[in-house]
């Protein structure tokens, strides 16, 4: 059995752009095709980027919106 899920994702990470986000908040990774889970570090919550923490409200300003290209055709 195959079950195939389509995602649009509407935000991207600025220095970081094959972290991106949804309408419905969740993050892929879409480079390896995984979707990050929130971690709890030290009552903080956020996102492992890179091996490294960052919290929402740090992950919020890095934020930018992914750009549309508009095709000849």
């Amino acid at each position: 059995m195959l079950v195939s899920v389509n995602y649009t994702v509407v935000w991207e990470i600025e220095n970081m752009p094959e972290y991106k986000f949804t309408k419905e908040g969740i993050c892929i990774n879409t480079q390896r095709g995984k979707i990050l889970k929130k971690v709890s570090k030290n009552g903080t919550i956020g996102y492992n980027f890179k091996s490294k923490f960052y919290s929402l409200s740090k992950v919020k300003l890095m934020m930018q919106k992914i750009k549309t290209n508009n095709l000849p055709f």
